[in-house]
This record gives structure tokens, sequence and C-alpha cells, in this order.
């Protein structure tokens, strides 16, 4: 008899110490009604709702349709495993309260504080926070499907893992706060200023991103795409691994020491976009459209720009080493103080650009088109061109070593100060050409057109000359064929 005693006294001290346990104890349907008939007669008299001192505070599972609870004291209440909806909530002090598991849509949860608050798992669809606040809580696991936030504030609360798709976040601050693997796909995000917050892995495809201010947080392996941001001000983010495919950045978005390192944004606009120290190094842009915007400062190389057009752009300390631009087309371009090394330029065109104090050691330009351009102060060595056209372009006070020209056309083109040294040019067709102080000397000149202008000395006419040759080091023989 007092092993039973014992064995029942220790069964009842487990079941109080799991507080987050719904039990089998839930009401029924006759307890919820009576308690649905007393919030609606304090209604009708306009007196306030004593949930406790009627019913207490256990209120597991619970079944309420369109009450009104507004202003209530709720602390303490246990609601796990409630199924609630068109519940008004506004105001209540529902603090130490429990929802876990609990069914709560469509609800109104207007100016509630929810400080130290623990409601994993719960359902909140559709149900409305204006001006609430979540300090120091959890919503693991929640779902916040077509919920509105608005003029709230997130502080130090972890959302992970929760559904927040097609939701309205507006007005609110969310600050050092966690929102790990969360569901946002086709949310709105607008007025929205964000600092310290983790968005790692979540699902944003088709979000609507306006007028946010975002610092220090990290989008790292997110899924971003087809959003449209709009008059953005992102600053130390990280969208690392991310995909950003067919986004579109509208509206002076602004960029500030962000990492895009590895990031997928094919087919992506940028449109009137300012990036500025920020890091992009193998990412994707191919596809991509890039128009009326600044890039200043940051690293982009190994970048694939692959079937881009690349408009109106302004690009200032940008390298952009192993760079691969085919089939991409750049017009209206002032690249200054740049880094091209190794860049590659296939079946591009390139359209009233300007290069200024530009590397381009090692870039290789195939089947190419560049007209109305200029290449000044800018390092061509060891560059190739190859079967392209050049058609009014100024190439002013370039070093040009060891660069071959092959197969090409010249047409109305400047070569000022700019003296051509161990170099190719070979099969080229030139049509009033001005040459200007840019002798070629040591270098491969066969079979060109044209170019009776350029001062030509101790220079290799022949592949018979080359091959009677003892010493050709330090020329470019690229493409030759002996």
């Amino acid at each position: 008899m007092k092993n039973l005693i014992f064995s029942l006294c220790l069964l009842l001290l487990t079941s109080c110490g799991n507080d987050n346990v719904v039990n089998n104890s839930a009401l029924s349907y006759v307890e919820s009604n009576k308690i649905k008939d007393y919030i609606d007669s304090c209604a009708k008299q306009q007196k306030t709702v004593d949930i406790k001192s009627k019913f207490g505070t256990n209120l597991k599972g619970v079944k309420l349709v369109s009450v009104n609870l507004s202003g209530s004291d709720l602390s303490g209440v246990d609601f796990s495993g409630a199924e609630m909806s068109r519940v008004d909530f506004s105001n209540c002090n529902l603090n130490n309260a429990k929802f876990f598991g609990a069914t709560i849509q469509e609800s109104d949860f207007s100016g509630v504080v929810f400080n130290n608050f623990q409601a994993e798992n719960v359902d909140f669809q559709a149900s409305v926070f204006h001006k609430s606040k979540f300090v120091n809580s959890k919503f693991s696991y929640c779902n916040f499907e077509e919920a509105e936030f608005r003029e709230s504030v997130i502080q130090n609360s972890i959302f992970d893992k929760v559904n927040l798709s097609n939701s309205i976040i507006q007005d609110i601050v969310i600050e050092n706060s966690d929102f790990q693997k969360a569901n946002l796909l086709a949310s709105s995000f607008t007025n929205v200023n964000i600092k310290n917050t983790a968005f790692f892995g979540v699902d944003l495809r088709q979000a609507v991103i306006s007028n946010v201010i975002a610092l220090s947080c990290s989008f790292e392996s997110s899924d971003l795409s087809q959003v449209n941001f709009k008059n953005g001000n992102f600053e130390k983010n990280d969208f690392s691994q991310a995909i950003l495919d067919d986004a579109k950045f509208e509206g002076e978005t602004k960029f500030l020491s962000c990492l895009f390192s590895s990031a997928s944004l094919k087919r992506v606009l940028f449109d009137k976009v300012s990036i500025n120290k920020c890091d992009m190094n193998d990412s994707i842009l191919s596809s991509s459209v890039i128009k009326d915007s600044r890039i200043q400062d940051t690293y982009m190389d190994n970048v694939k720009f692959a079937g881009s057009n690349l408009t109106n752009l302004y690009m200032d300390n940008v390298s952009i080493t192993y760079g691969d631009f085919d089939k991409s087309n750049l017009k209206n371009l002032k690249v200054s103080n740049s880094n091209f090394n190794n860049v590659v330029f296939s079946n591009s065109i390139i359209n009233n650009t300007e290069f200024i104090n530009v590397n381009f050691v090692q870039a290789f330009f195939e089947k190419y088109n560049i007209e109305d351009s200029s290449f000044k102060n800018s390092d061509l060595s060891k560059a190739i061109f190859m079967g392209g056209f050049i058609k009014r372009t100024d190439f002013t006070a370039n070093k040009i070593d060891q660069i071959a020209f092959i197969n090409s056309s010249l047409e109305e083109g400047v070569f000022n100060n700019s003296p051509f040294s161990n170099s190719q040019i070979r099969n080229v067709s030139s049509l009033a050409t001005v040459i200007v102080n840019s002798p070629f000397s040591h270098g491969i000149f066969i079979d060109n057109k044209g170019l009776v202008n350029m001062a030509i000395t101790n220079s290799y006419n022949s592949i018979e000359d080359l091959l009677n040759s003892r010493d050709l080091s330090n020329l470019n023989i690229a493409y030759m064929e002996f």
C-alpha cells in the first residue's frame, strides 16, 4: 500500500514539473461554451472580462470563436492546445500565458507586449499585430501566414523556422533577432528598420522589400529569387551564397560593405543602384541588366556577366579580374582606376564607353565590336584583340607591351602616345586610323593593310623572319602557326 501511494505521488510531481506538455484534460465543448457565453455577456453589459476569477487559469483546449477579450488580464492562463479564431486579444496582459500547440487564427493581438514569451508551434494564421512588442521571446515553428505586423517592435526574439508567407510587415523595428530558415515567401516589408538579425537560409522568394534599412544582417544561403527591392539601404549585410535570381533592385537602393561572394544573381535588374565597398567575388550576374548605377571600391573578381547589359554605369576602383563578359553589351560606361586583369570579352559589344587608368593585362577580346569608346592611361600589356572591329575609338597614353591585334579591323581610330613594343599586329585592316607618337618596335607585323603611317622598327614581317630568329623572348606570339 505504501509503495502504491509513493508511486502516485511521484507521478503527480512528474506531471506538475512538465509545464510545456498539453495533457488530456482539455476543456469540453460544454465548458468552452460556458466561457464564450460569459465573455459575450460581459460585452453586452460592458463589463470587464475576468477569466481567471471565473474559470481559473487552465483553459487548455478551449474552443472560442468571435469573442472580445480586449484589455483582459490573461497572465498565467494556459491556452495550450486551444482552438480559437477571430478573437480580440488587443491590449491584453499575456505575461506568462501559455499557447503551446494552440490554433489562434484571424485574431487581433494589437498592443500586446510579448515579454519572455514562449509560444512554439502555434498557428497565428492571418492574425494582426499592430503596435505589438516582442521582447526576449521565442516563436519557433509558429505559423504567421498572412499575418500583419504594423508599427511593432521585435527585439532579442527567435522566429526560427516560422511560416511568414504572404505576411505584411510594415513600419516596424527588428533588432538582434533570429529568423533562420523562416518561410517568408511573397511577404511584404515596408518601412522596416532591421539590425543585427539573422535571416540565414530563409525563403524570401517573390517578397516585396521597400524602404527597408538593414544593418549587420545575414541573408547567407537564403533564397531571394524574384524579390523586388525598392529604395533600400543595406549596410554590412551578408548575402554570400544567396540566390537572388530574377530579383529587381530599383529606386536608388544602396549597398555598403556587403558580402555577395558566390551569390547567384542571374537575370537580376540593378536600376539606379549604388554598390560601394562590397565583396561580390565569384558571383554570377549572367543575363542581368545593370543601368544608371554606380559601383565603387568593390571586388567582383571571377564574376560572370555573360549575356548581361550594362548601360549608363559608373565604376571606380573596381576589381573584376578573370571576369567573363561573354555576349555582353556595355554602353555609356565610365570605368576608372580599376583592375580588369584577365577579363574575357567574347562576342561582346562595347559602345560609347570610357576606360581611364584601367588594368587590362592579359585581357582577351574575341569577336568583339568596340565603337565610339576610349582607352586612356591604361595598361593593355599582353592583351589579345582577335577577330573583331574597332571603330572611332581612342587609345591615348596607354602601356602597350606584348599586345596582339589579330584578324581585326580598325576604322577611324586614334593611337596617341601609345607605343607598341614586343607586340603582334597580324592580318589587321585599318581605315583612316590616326597614329601619333605610337611607334611599333621589336614586334610581329604581318599581312596588315592601311597602317602605312605607323613607324615600325626592328620588326618581323614574315613567318620566315620569325623562323630565322634566334631570340623570340618577350614577344607576343599568340595564335601563331609556324
